[in-house]
């Protein structure tokens, strides 16, 4: 045992070499967004070769970089633009950034499904994802508003947002016959709820206030419709999730 353990070593030393090598080579020989988008893919590659080779260090590197890639999206990438008027709305390198790192969380999740760590990986893709999307919500806000207004503006448009994408992951929970997307999607729903009463209602202004209820009443309307008439196929779909666990 002890043999074996140290014939380990060198791969072991090799393997945290290379991963550092691989680590510093994107600031290396790239720039600005370019940076975490490489570490994205990084972070995609090495959780590919640890599912395939089982390797654990492999694993913890992919996850090393995983966190690189949101300390550089807090950091910085979300800092790019700080005129929302010097910008294109959803076709610009932040918002594909953003889009690079979730779909590579994404996809990592998928591929390590069968680990505890793939829920944290499908969470976090669709918080980078929301992220995204806010961000670019909030440059409209800013260009389609008057200063008086802005906050207003920007809290509905944010719930309104975060409603669409819930009835997203609720529809494609449908679609796909996966629990996994049907319960983040009423989670977020929920989320959208409790905001809505606790802290919307203070902030927004009367006409903002009532176009938040009907937007959020309308999409609630449409998921409770979307439920009622799939019921049957869904509880059984429900039931077949639960028996397969």
């Amino acid at each position: 045992m002890r043999r074996a353990h140290t014939e380990q070593r060198p791969l072991l030393l090799s393997l945290g070499v290379a991963l550092t090598l691989l680590v510093l080579a994107a600031p290396i020989q790239f720039t600005a967004y370019r940076i975490t988008m490489a570490w994205s893919l990084e972070f995609l590659a090495l959780s590919w070769i640890a599912l395939r080779t089982g390797n654990k260090l492999l694993r913890f590197g992919a996850l090393l970089v995983s966190a690189l890639v949101w300390l550089r999206l807090l950091a910085i990438d979300s800092w790019i633009f700080s005129d929302p008027q010097s910008y294109t709305l959803i076709w610009n390198a932040r918002f594909l950034t953003f889009i690079v790192a979730a779909v590579c969380s994404l996809l990592g999740a998928y591929w390590n499904k069968p680990n505890p760590g793939a829920l944290i990986e499908y969470t976090a893709g669709h918080v980078i994802m929301l992220w995204g999307l806010s961000l670019e919500d909030l440059g409209w806000a800013a260009r389609a508003s008057s200063v008086q207004n802005l906050l207003s503006v920007e809290t509905v448009s944010i719930s309104i947002l975060f409603a669409i994408y819930a009835i997203i992951l609720v529809s494609i929970g449908v679609a796909t016959r996966t629990a996994i997307h049907r319960i983040a999607g009423l989670g977020l729903m929920g989320f959208v709820v409790v905001k809505l009463y606790l802290f919307d209602v203070w902030q927004l202004g009367r006409v903002y206030r009532i176009s938040a209820f009907v937007a959020l009443g309308a999409l609630l309307l449409a998921t409770s419709l979307l439920y009622s008439h799939f019921r049957a196929v869904i509880e059984s779909w429900w039931k077949n999730d639960q028996a397969s666990t």
